[in-house]
C-alpha cells in the first residue's frame, strides 16, 4: 500500500468515527436504533474500491513503452562526408574528425587507423582516436604512393618512386624493399605477396608480378587473358581479373597462384559495368547486382526490392555479408524528370546514402544505416 493510499484510509476511518451511535443510514426509516457495525464495513469497502482504482491507474501510467527497434550498426569503420565538406571517421562508439589533408582511410591498425594524407607530397600514418597522427615513412619528397596493408594489418607497403617499400606499422621502421624495373601500380597484398604491374599501360594489366617480402622472391605472372584490372583476396592467394570481351561484355575470372603459375577458375560476364570487389577469403566477388561464387560460377542476386538510382559502393563486412551503399528510391515514388521541371517539386528519395547488409549465401538484404541528408557514406574493409 502506498503512502497516499494509507492517508486516504486513515481519513475515511476518522470521518467514520464522528458519526453518532444512533445515526441512521440516509433515506432509510426504521423503528429501532442501528448498531455502528455497518460503519467500519462501509468505510473499509470504500477504501478497498479506491485502492483498487488507484492501483489500476498506476499500472496504466507505469506501463512500459516498447522501445523503437534500432537497426544494427556497421561492423566496419566508415567515413561520413557532409555536404559542407566536414568528414568524420566512425568506428563503433569512436568518432574522429578528419582534416582536409586526409586523403583516405585504409583500415584498422594497432593504435588507430592507417591513413594517407598530403602535405608537400603523399604521406601515410596512424590516426589515433584523439586526432593525432604518427607518421610512417619518409617526410621528404617523393613520399609514399598507393599504400596497401598486409593481410594481418601489421605492415604497410607503398611506392617510393620505383621502389616498393615495406614498413612495420607499430614501430614505423622499414622492413624490406625492392626496386621494380618499371613505374608500378599496386593491386593489393595477400598470402602470395604484393601484386604489382606496369602502370604505363592504362588499358590493360601488363608485366604482372608478385613480390614476397618475407623471402625477397619476385615472381613474374602471366595472365591467361588480357585483363584491365586485378583485385586481390587478402586472406588467400587468389585474385580476380576483369576484362572486356567482344567489346560488349565485361567478364570476371578467378585465379589462384600456385607454384608460380596462375590457375584460372570460373568466369562471370554481363553487359553492364561490374566494379567487382573480391571477398577477403577469395571465395566470392560482389558486383552491382549480386554475389558471384568463384567456385560454382553461380550468381546470387541482391534482394533489395528496389534498384539503386546510382552505382552502388560495395564492401565486404565479413566473409558472409556485403555492404551495399546507394541511393534507393522509395516504392511508389515517381522517377525524376529529365530535365527537371522548374514547377515540379523534386521526388522524395531516401537520404543520399543508405547502407544495406546483404547475405552472401542467400542475397537477402536488410537496411542497417541511413546517412543524414546530403551526406555520403564510405565503408572501409576492416
Amino acid at each position: 500500500m502506498t503512502d497516499t493510499e494509507s492517508r486516504l484510509r486513515d481519513y475515511l476511518q476518522a470521518k467514520a468515527g464522528t458519526i453518532p451511535d444512533d445515526a441512521e443510514a440516509p433515506g432509510l426509516e426504521t423503528p429501532r436504533a442501528r448498531s455502528r457495525a455497518w460503519i467500519p464495513l462501509l468505510a473499509a469497502a470504500a477504501v478497498a474500491v479506491l485502492i483498487a482504482s488507484m492501483a489500476l491507474v498506476a499500472r496504466l501510467n507505469d506501463a512500459p513503452v516498447a522501445p523503437v527497434p534500432q537497426p544494427p550498426g556497421l561492423k566496419v569503420p566508415y567515413v561520413l562526408s557532409m555536404q559542407g565538406g566536414e568528414r568524420t571517421l566512425h568506428d563503433g562508439d569512436q568518432v574522429v574528425r578528419l582534416t582536409e589533408d586526409v586523403a583516405d582511410v585504409l583500415g584498422r591498425v594497432s593504435g588507430g587507423w592507417l591513413i594517407s594524407y598530403t602535405r608537400t607530397s603523399n604521406r601515410i600514418g596512424v590516426l589515433a582516436a584523439d586526432g593525432t597522427v604518427r607518421q610512417i615513412g619518409p617526410a621528404t619528397d617523393p613520399g609514399i604512393r598507393l599504400p596497401v596493408l598486409s593481410p594481418d594489418h601489421t605492415q604497410v607497403a607503398g611506392l617510393e618512386g620505383s621502389k616498393l617499400q615495406v614498413y612495420d606499422v607499430a614501430s614505423g621502421r622499414p622492413l624490406a624493399g625492392r626496386t621494380l624495373p618499371y613505374e608500378a601500380q599496386l593491386h593489393g597484398w595477400n598470402q602470395a605477396g604484393l601484386w604489382a604491374s606496369n602502370a604505363s599501360n592504362f588499358m590493360a594489366v601488363s608485366q604482372l608480378s608478385v613480390w614476397q617480402p618475407k623471402t625477397g622472391q619476385l615472381t613474374s605472372v602471366t595472365l591467361p587473358k588480357t585483363a584491365s584490372a586485378v583485385d586481390v583476396a587478402r586472406q588467400s592467394s587468389g585474385i580476380l581479373t576483369s576484362a572486356q570481351v567482344g567489346g560488349r561484355q565485361n567478364c570476371l575470372t578467378s585465379a589462384q597462384l600456385s607454384g608460380g603459375r596462375l590457375t584460372t577458375g570460373r568466369q562471370y560476364c554481363e553487359q553492364n559495368g561490374l566494379n567487382p570487389v573480391l571477398s577477403p577469403d577469395g571465395a566470392s566477388a560482389a558486383v552491382q547486382v549480386g554475389v558471384f561464387d568463384v567456385r560454382s560460377g553461380k550468381l546470387v542476386p541482391f534482394q533489395l526490392g528496389q534498384a539503386p538510382s546510382i552505382p552502388s559502393i560495395l564492401t565486404f563486412e565479413d566473409a558472409e555479408h556485403v555492404l551495399v551503399v546507394g541511393s534507393i528510391r522509395e516504392v511508389g515514388r515517381p522517377a525524376p524528370t529529365t530535365p527537371p521541371s522548374p514547377t515540379e517539386p523534386p521526388p522524395a528519395l531516401l537520404p543520399e546514402d543508405t547502407v544495406y547488409r546483404c547475405a552472401v549465401a542467400s542475397g537477402a538484404c536488410e537496411k542497417v544505416f541511413t546517412s543524414p541528408d546530403s551526406a555520403s557514406v564510405k565503408p572501409i574493409e576492416a
